[in-house]
């Protein structure tokens, strides 16, 4: 498994079609295919961040793709927020996320 900038073709893989508007992310590649993206996009003074990923994942491939992006975060110095997924709640707790409203805020 290794991680590098995702490009367009990489959403149309994961998501089935590109982004929606301007965002920074990173491929997670799993045999040279990509198998999840992770990244975020501003809004004021915030990043929200968000993932997406293909139904074969491990949970050892999802944490490691966490960290990944929670380190690249960290170095932004801004608000990070994230909506919860398929997966629920449960991996924004463990990495520090906290509810406010419909969405979760990292460390507050």
């Amino acid at each position: 498994m290794m991680f590098r900038p995702a490009y367009q073709n990489d959403f149309v893989a994961v998501c089935g079609k590109p982004p929606p508007k301007t965002v920074k992310a990173w491929t997670m590649l799993r045999d040279g295919q990509p198998i999840a993206i992770g990244g975020y996009f501003l809004v004021d003074s915030a990043a929200v961040a968000f993932t997406d990923q293909v139904a074969d994942i491990s949970k050892r491939e999802m944490v490691r793709g966490a960290k990944m992006l929670l380190g690249l975060l960290a170095k932004l110095k801004l608000d990070v927020v994230a909506c919860d997924g398929p997966y629920g709640t449960a991996i924004l707790r463990h990495f520090g996320f906290k509810q406010h409203g419909d969405l979760w805020r990292l460390g507050t």
